[in-house]
């Protein structure tokens, strides 16, 4: 069996692998920004942030010099903002290496920040052919169905080592990717009669496919309510710059409040802090989810009365600032697609 998971991905590779735009080559550059885009993010987002990413950055050394603010602008709308500042932080360590190049082990790899050990895999066995697996959800899927086991993490690392071809590793671990994401699909949706590797999976065969693996119950995400105001003075907006550390740490927000507040408790929470302002207008409520939470914000927009140098603890933007220089969380782009 193994022969053959060998044998027909690597031919199902050659004849239908997506065409990416990081498969391009084998820059091990390149390949890292991708992988570190790609988590907990879909390709069809990624690849236009990417390609725009390569095109400002072509190299670690840019990476490495450019200012934060601007990096931050690049990822605005991938979420996970501790992704590109980890980033960055690998990129001045490896500059500070003779060669200015990503390391060419998997140890040297995972000793980098943001770099664990499916990005490691994946890095060192595209980039450098390195006999080690890339092992994500996908690939437990679809290992997992064709034994005909629920393997867990800990025994797909210790399986995949052994399923692993003595050449082209980083095409195997691709195509493991591929039918994973695009065939052996979760409980109820795999497309078997497409699949390169129907003939000898076990849970194909058994019509097991609804069972393994197991599905995991995700818990639930706790709910916030938040306040927010889009605050105005001669078309600038106010934004405040969140903690450098936590949630969406470092990105530029509108002021926003605990709780939600109604038009009269919002217009007096904004005066004990000295604010006064014509009339307050409800926006909209929206949601916005998290890995382990969600936002559900209660917009409001109101005009300044008096001038803005009186509010020092906030910047004021215009709209074109707001799109082309300060960093929002893409929770932010209702707002300034429609309402601004």
């Amino acid at each position: 069996m193994i022969k053959e998971l060998q044998t027909n991905l690597i031919s199902y590779y050659d004849e239908f692998g997506r065409n990416l735009p990081w498969r391009l080559n084998k820059d091990p550059y390149r390949i890292w920004v991708s992988e570190i885009m790609l988590q907990q993010t879909q390709v069809k987002t990624v690849i236009p942030y990417y390609e725009g990413f390569l095109k400002r950055l072509p190299t670690v050394s840019d990476l490495a010099s450019i200012e934060e603010s601007e990096l931050m602008k690049l990822w605005e709308g991938l979420g996970y903002y501790s992704r590109v500042k980890n980033m960055q932080k690998a990129a001045k360590i490896i500059c500070n290496t003779d060669n200015h190049e990503l390391p060419k082990t998997f140890e040297g790899l995972l000793s980098l920040p943001g770099i664990g050990v499916y990005t490691a895999g994946a890095i060192a066995s595209m980039a450098y052919e390195l006999k080690v697996p890339a092992i994500d959800g996908n690939v437990i899927r679809v290992i997992s169905r064709y034994f005909g086991k629920p393997y867990s993490l800990q025994e797909i690392q210790q399986l995949m080592p052994t399923l692993l071809p003595n050449q082209r590793i980083g095409d195997f671990n691709q195509a493991l990717m591929d039918v994973g994401a695009g065939i052996c699909l979760p409980i109820a949706k795999p497309l078997c009669l497409q699949c390169p590797l129907q003939s000898h999976c076990i849970a194909n065969l058994l019509k097991l496919t609804d069972i393994i693996p197991e599905k995991i119950k995700k818990p639930k995400r706790s709910i916030e309510e938040k306040t927010l105001i889009v605050l105005s003075s001669k078309n600038r907006y106010a934004i405040t710059k969140r903690p450098e550390k936590g949630l969406l740490s470092g990105l530029w927000e509108f002021p926003m409040f605990e709780g939600n507040l109604n038009q009269i408790e919002l217009r007096n929470k904004l005066e004990e802090m000295g604010i006064f302002v014509h009339d307050i207008r409800f926006l909209l409520k929206f949601k916005h989810g998290f890995t382990h939470k969600e936002w559900v914000i209660y917009g409001y927009e109101a005009e300044l009365l008096g001038d803005i140098q009186t509010l020092p603890m906030w910047t004021f933007a215009t709209k074109a600032e707001l799109e082309q220089t300060y960093s929002l969380s893409s929770l932010y782009k209702k707002l300034l697609e429609g309402l601004l």
